[in-house]
């Protein structure tokens, strides 16, 4: 039987884990939460935090998992790359996994090859003359986390001297 690694366990990931089971596959998953609802549909499971990319490494190492994957979270794409790259299994480019993980590299290269309609794209840092930035800005501009998840940190401003 094949193995698949699930990178997280929880309710989003849980539907695909009771998909790969039923079409046959060894389903392992890490996870940190020691109730990740995926577990009691995994063959197999150990809690480590998902981020902690050798962690993983090693226990898809130690279980000789023949794919990796993750679903429904921005948190398991640069370890299922990782351990792909890492282990020969097909999967994501880790260079790509980071740069769709840094919300600022993927828009900064959406707009740059002209994929999408974003006209601007700035990282904001703690050496940012934010005074020099907000008067470059074409107003409105959404503001976010570069490494957040869903809409979490993000925010409209509307104007300069909001930021």
């Amino acid at each position: 039987m094949k193995k698949l690694l699930m990178i997280g366990g929880g309710f989003l990931q849980d539907f695909v884990i009771r998909k790969a089971a039923d079409m046959g596959y060894e389903v392992h998953v890490l996870d940190a939460n020691p109730g990740a609802v995926g577990f009691s549909h995994a063959h197999r499971h150990a809690v480590i935090d998902i981020v902690d990319e050798e962690k993983c490494l090693s226990y898809a190492e130690k279980e000789k998992v023949d794919g990796v994957m993750t679903a429904a979270t921005d948190f398991g794409v640069r370890t299922a790359a990782f351990i792909a790259g890492r282990m020969g299994l097909k999967g994501l480019d880790y260079g790509t996994a980071k740069l769709v993980k840094n919300k600022y590299l993927t828009r900064r290269a959406l707009m740059d090859a002209h994929v999408d309609d974003t006209e601007q794209a700035f990282e904001v840092t703690g050496e940012t003359d934010l005074k020099g930035l907000q008067d470059r800005l074409v107003y409105p501009v959404m503001v976010k986390p570069c490494d957040g998840s869903g809409s979490r940190g993000a925010g409209r401003v509307d104007a300069p001297g909001a930021l």
